[in-house]
């Protein structure tokens, strides 16, 4: 974890430099809130405009942004009622400023040179959007894990596929040019898979995006975050995400429309493996992903985008879920 007892002197707003507007929404995160905020005002990038979206916030964590605020002048606070974080980065996506746009959850944090190194091989590659990779950081005692990536510029068909087959589909770890997401908005109504329908959304908007293999972004897994929290109904909320991407998709090419099946499939199989692969815990939404994965089990063996270790998990669920759920408490053992 980086040290933030010495301050950096802040930097102001520098001419002729364009602004790259960073949306922070947040709820109830006091304890991880000043870490965030800090890893943003000590950006390398001179014109970072950071604004932090308290939505109804119960803790203190609205009092800490606009203590913070009084400090740094490239804060923007705004509160509101408690509507959700899709809901409080539209309303950051309305307030920003900037020629580019990124996105960082409140309990994260990110390299000082991330901005700046991403806004330079934008630049250098022409590119309308640049994707980084990222640490994963568990509060768990497990291990720190660096998700991999490629040094890359794709179109937007190669890199759509990329992000659904690889699961590159966060926000988080982009810079987004405002040509790329101009006019476009997080869907409210999805509660779960949210970040990837508005990634998919900017990539259709977008002609090059680049890809750099480092991990500037410090992705935290808290007990009960939404990278770590055991499954609730709520979850189920992710069909719906992958299904709008499918229909974003359809019709545009072969390869984006076999790429979407896969991801669609697997997110029915990532439920599953939430519930640990034990029905008995949720039936009814259990019984929905078996029935979804048996309805589609030809698409699945036929699609080159699986994995054999995918199929065969997918033989699996269809034949005996309880089979999976053994090798699954045996892994864990």
């Amino acid at each position: 974890m980086k040290d933030f007892t010495s301050e950096k002197v802040v930097r102001h707003f520098e001419e002729n430099v364009q602004v790259i507007s960073v949306i922070v929404p947040v709820y109830n995160v006091a304890s991880y809130l000043e870490r965030c905020i800090k890893s943003l005002i000590r950006q390398e990038y001179p014109n970072v405009e950071i604004i932090l979206v308290n939505d109804g916030s119960t803790d203190g964590s609205g009092i800490i942004c606009d203590n913070l605020q009084k400090k740094y002048p490239q804060l923007v606070v705004i509160h509101q009622n408690n509507k959700g974080v899709s809901s409080a980065r539209n309303t950051g996506l309305k307030k920003a400023s900037g020629a580019y746009i990124g996105f960082v959850d409140p309990d994260d944090y990110v390299d000082e040179n991330m901005y700046s190194d991403l806004h330079d091989i934008m630049l250098n590659n022409n590119a309308d959007v640049v994707a980084c990779t990222w640490v994963n950081e568990y509060e768990n005692g497990l291990p720190n894990k660096i998700q991999m990536g490629i040094d890359a510029v794709f179109d937007k068909n190669d890199a759509i596929a990329y992000d659904l087959l690889h699961k590159m589909y966060i926000t988080c770890n982009k810079l987004f040019s405002r040509r790329s997401c101009e006019n476009l908005f997080y869907d409210e109504e999805i509660i779960n898979g949210e970040d990837r329908l508005f990634d998919i959304s900017a990539l259709l908007k977008a002609d090059r995006i680049a890809y750099v293999n480092k991990p500037y972004y410090h992705y935290c897994h808290r007990k009960n975050s939404a990278g770590t929290k055991e499954y609730t109904h709520k979850d189920l909320a992710l069909i719906k995400a992958c299904e709008k991407i499918k229909q974003l998709l359809k019709g545009k090419s072969r390869c984006l429309e076999q790429s979407s099946d896969a991801h669609l499939q697997r997110a029915y199989v990532q439920l599953l493996r939430m519930m640990k692969y034990d029905i008995r815990r949720h039936p009814a939404d259990g019984l929905l992903c078996i029935k979804k994965i048996r309805k589609a089990i030809v698409s699945v063996i036929l699609n080159p985008y699986n994995s054999y270790k995918f199929k065969i998990k997918v033989i699996l669920i269809c034949l005996s879920i309880n089979t999976l759920k053994r090798i699954y408490e045996w892994k864990k053992t």
